[in-house]
């Protein structure tokens, strides 16, 4: 459990003494009244000797100084002795901050429960209580609970709040009951007096969980009409009109994002050169790659090489087999794969990959070197193929003795054993 939230401690301290004001004071403002709608019935009197409110006043400084074992002290005494409902509610209300401040979040909700049932505070200070108890439960990743003291405290007060509704959607969210946690928090937007970033993403997300894409895709759109410098609705746009199948779209959103500055991080240029070249648009991929390595956002990284031997690969099978822009791309492309191999101490696969490329456009040598390289490298995955573009470079290199060692090699590999034994063939009878 991690250390407790500051505006939660405030919150507890808040309500205690809000209860201890309402207990003097009553009887001055009855005019106040936020919660017209109320089921409950608030008690008439509030019952606190001062002897008792004297005590409690001191508990509750305590309290406020971090000294939990002396406000504690006090606080059980009140309990443990012939206390009203009312003085008893307060004292359990400052034990829950106990509590809570020993990381003791369960604790904190039972001794909330017990002011609850005590059934003795003020409205406000009840439903406080009530809401407060909510969002502990949710804190603590107890979703049902929360959902059930969120729905009780609408139950109690006849009222709706931004706020209320978020806590709902959040829970029903987090139960995995998406559709539902959808129509919470478009409530929650819509008695929002200002615009909440969180409901809204938490809205998209619950469109996005539940695989209601278009909806989500609306949700987005419209947030980002009314808010086109934020980044993180960007990249949830792209990412649900990929979902969607409309890469075009994703891709747009992304532009415009670029253009505006906004993708300045890494793994924002990554989301960008990986969707052109998903979308193959190997050029603005490799651009978007080179530009980004140059100013230094991109780190010179096994994965942003491998991107950019993507990118010129795509583009070299774009180009005319035989032509000099094809051999120019190919030996582009595997000069990045090498730079990828340099700096992972992967498998050998983009060692290989290199060799590959490198037999397409017959520089023979550096294929060789290349698939050795790979060789070296533990877990190959394509084993079998690696040895038959090794026998191939050997075999142009005049390395006929190797070239068969290299094939026969091959032969033990299911997927590859019919093509070594035609490749063997072929150079015993040469």
């Amino acid at each position: 459990m991690t250390t407790p939230h500051r505006f939660l401690k405030a919150l507890l301290v808040a309500l205690a003494l809000c209860a201890l004001a309402v207990g003097g004071a009553f009887a001055q403002d009855k005019k106040a009244n936020e919660y017209p709608n109320a089921t409950r019935k608030e008690p008439k009197q509030f019952r606190i000797s001062e002897k008792a409110s004297k005590q409690i006043n001191a508990a509750y400084e305590h309290l406020d100084a971090g000294e939990m074992d002396k406000a504690k002290a006090i606080l059980d005494g009140i309990v443990a002795g012939k206390s009203s409902d009312y003085e008893k509610a307060l004292a359990y209300q400052g034990l829950a901050q106990v509590k809570y401040d020993a990381d003791d979040v369960a604790g904190a909700i039972a001794l909330n429960e017990q002011a609850i049932a005590a059934n003795a505070l003020d409205n406000k200070s009840h439903f406080n209580l009530v809401f407060q108890t909510a969002q502990m439960n949710l804190m603590d990743e107890k979703y049902d609970a929360a959902l059930a003291a969120v729905d009780r405290w609408f139950q109690l007060t006849g009222s709706q709040t931004a706020e209320a509704w978020s806590l709902k959607g959040n829970a029903l969210y987090r139960l995995d009951r998406f559709p539902e946690a959808s129509e919470a928090l478009k409530k929650a937007i819509e008695l929002s007096p200002k615009p909440n970033a969180s409901y809204n993403e938490l809205l998209i997300a619950s469109y996005y969980d539940a695989e209601n894409f278009a909806e989500a895709a609306r949700a987005a759109e419209a947030l980002l009409a009314k808010n086109p410098t934020d980044k993180k609705l960007v990249q949830q746009l792209s990412s649900i009109y990929v979902e969607l199948e409309q890469e075009d779209k994703a891709l747009a959103v992304l532009e415009a994002a670029n253009a505006k500055g906004l993708l300045t991080e890494e793994k924002d240029l990554r989301q960008l050169y990986q969707m052109y070249n998903y979308a193959e648009k190997p050029t603005e991929a490799a651009r978007v790659i080179t530009e980004g390595i140059a100013k230094g956002v991109l780190k010179p990284s096994a994965e942003t090489y491998k991107g950019l031997g993507d990118a010129y690969a795509l583009n070299a099978e774009a180009a005319p087999e035989d032509s000099a822009q094809h051999k120019e791309l190919t030996r582009k492309a595997a000069d990045a794969y090498g730079e990828a191999a340099k700096l992972t101490t992967d498998n050998g696969e983009m060692d290989m990959q290199r060799g590959h490329l490198l037999i397409e456009i017959e520089a023979w040598a550096d294929a060789k070197a290349a698939l050795t390289t790979a060789f070296q490298k533990r877990g190959l995955k394509r084993e079998g193929e690696a040895y038959i573009l090794l026998g191939t470079a050997e075999m142009e290199l005049g390395n006929d003795a190797a070239a068969i060692a290299a094939y026969e090699k091959a032969k033990a590999f299911p997927n590859t054993k019919s093509m070594a034994e035609a490749w063997l063939k072929s150079v015993r009878q040469q």
